[in-house]
């Protein structure tokens, strides 16, 4: 770096060129870095903060080149029609760039999708065949091989098979492999045959694996999986075989729907510890049965999806989900139960009028955000002439009000509640001014967001809330726009509450 002073003439002159001016004015002399002197490490960390598209850098120099392609090929998104052959015919010349990707993304849809690698050369044809696990035997392998060439545009059944050979193919390639982002191709298929097979490898014991010559997704930390945007529902025969996979940590699942269980082999115990299942549409003896699965998880999260009339009373109430967690209550830390609904719930749409029940059964549960309707139970209310009169006569019985202070566990720290009315002001009564020694003893901070304007108390009787709060050693918080915000920034703060 070259610090300038500024002479008497008003012009500009380089320290570097008069160093004995610079030790006049104190300032330390510099020399110029070059590029050639900063280490690789450094010079990869300034190109990960480089604005994308990162590819002009590689074509700079041979040395950026060499540092810059790690970077570029740590992130593989598939999600454009022709991004698959593109992408099948750069590792077919360049194989060496599969060692790099650390993160898997695919978003396919049914129309107008091409997997035709026909126009691959003998070479790299032979190449694809020699890089198939021989693990799974030879006739495996070569119809393997001849489903990846399968595609053909006029049949329709040929494309799922097609997009089925060629991701499960990279998913061997990459050995790297953390993280996979992934929403199946075709409405309403449930199982993949091939990508399956790979999993299955992913999940045998470790003497099988030690017997493989590489070992398929044994870096794999976190996996999330999705219906397809046109049917929205997910196979639970396709989520089960990622969560089996060993070495897999954190799982996040889009749209699971109920399934015929009774052909299902379930593993005894899974070892992920976090776990979102995210605008479910589940029943109570699956949810059952899901949960059943786990016992280290350290993170839960739990979306409603939105139910019809003729199936809502179906969906799995709070207190069956708290109860099936309790193989996890001497590790569950974070907890988030909510409705993926940016409206205030119809009477039709409660999920129960019997809320969570207490949580003192786990002993390090310390983030908890729920809607109010979860953790409360469902407001009471009169029967006045007019709407505007119902919005100011909801309000929760004093028993539910104690009952919730009860039910928190001695662990909390951070409590947020979502979907709130004027309601909760009642609450709030007896947490900070009559209850105020029976909170957690290590209880921080309270967010309260409220599902519209009109449902929110004054920003005055809030402040003096957050004061009484304040001396009790409670950061109270709250947001009352919820329901004005468009669509995609309602979600993006939803999202981002419960991260």
């Amino acid at each position: 770096m070259d610090w300038k002073i500024e002479d008497d003439w008003g012009g500009f002159r380089d320290i570097h060129q008069r160093p004995d001016r610079a030790e006049e004015l104190g300032i330390e002399h510099h020399t110029a870095i070059s590029l050639q002197t900063l280490p690789n490490e450094l010079i990869q960390e300034i190109i990960k903060l480089a604005p994308h598209p990162q590819t002009s850098l590689s074509l700079c120099s041979k040395r950026l080149h060499n540092l810059t392609t790690p970077i570029l090929y740590d992130n593989v998104s598939l999600t454009h029609q022709k991004s698959y052959p593109f992408f099948v015919r750069t590792i077919s010349c360049r194989p060496d760039l599969t060692s790099h990707v650390r993160h898997f993304h695919t978003s396919a849809y049914t129309a107008d999708w091409d997997f035709d690698l026909d126009f691959l050369t003998l070479n790299h044809k032979r190449w694809i065949r020699q890089s198939l696990p021989t693990v799974f035997g030879e006739s495996a392998c070569n119809y393997w091989f001849r489903e990846i060439f399968a595609f053909r545009p006029r049949y329709r059944k040929l494309t799922a098979a097609a997009w089925d050979a060629i991701t499960a193919f990279l998913l061997c390639l990459f050995s790297g492999l953390q993280s996979i982002d992934m929403k199946p191709y075709g409405l309403l298929v449930a199982k993949y045959f091939h990508i399956d097979m790979v999993l299955e490898q992913a999940s045998w014991g470790k003497a099988m694996i030690k017997s493989m010559s590489r070992s398929v997704l044994s870096n794999l930390r976190s996996v999330s999986i999705g219906g397809s945007q046109q049917s929205r529902r997910l196979s639970i025969y396709y989520a089960l075989p990622f969560l089996e996979v060993n070495s897999v940590r954190r799982v996040r699942i889009s749209y699971l729907r109920d399934d015929i269980w009774s052909s299902l082999s379930f593993p005894s115990v899974l070892e992920t510890t976090d776990l979102a299942l995210l605008n479910s549409h589940l029943s109570h003896g699956s949810m059952q049965r899901i949960l059943s699965l786990f016992n280290s998880l350290k993170r839960f999260q739990y979306q409603y999806g939105v139910a019809n009339r003729q199936d809502h009373h179906l969906l799995p109430p709070p207190l069956i989900i708290k109860e099936n967690l309790l193989g996890s209550r001497n590790t569950l830390e974070q907890l988030m139960i909510s409705d993926d609904r940016r409206e205030p719930y119809q009477d039709w749409m409660l999920i129960s009028g019997t809320p969570i029940g207490s949580l003192r059964q786990f002993s390090r549960l310390s983030v908890i955000k729920a809607d109010a309707l979860v953790l409360l139970g469902e407001e009471y209310r009169t029967t006045p002439s007019t709407e505007e009169g119902l919005e100011k006569t909801r309000s929760f019985t004093i028993d539910q009000c104690i009952d919730f202070i009860h039910s928190l566990p001695t662990s909390l720290e951070h409590l947020t509640i979502w979907k709130n009315t004027t309601a909760i002001v009642k609450c709030l009564g007896y947490m900070f001014s009559l209850a105020g020694n029976l909170l957690p003893p290590h209880f921080k901070s309270m967010t309260l967001f409220f599902r519209s304007q009109i449902d929110a108390p004054s920003d005055s009787e809030m402040e003096e809330w957050a004061e009484r709060a304040s001396k009790l050693g409670v950061v109270l918080r709250w947001e009352r726009t919820l329901k004005g915000l468009p669509i995609d920034q309602w979600q993006r703060r939803i999202e981002d509450a419960f991260e």
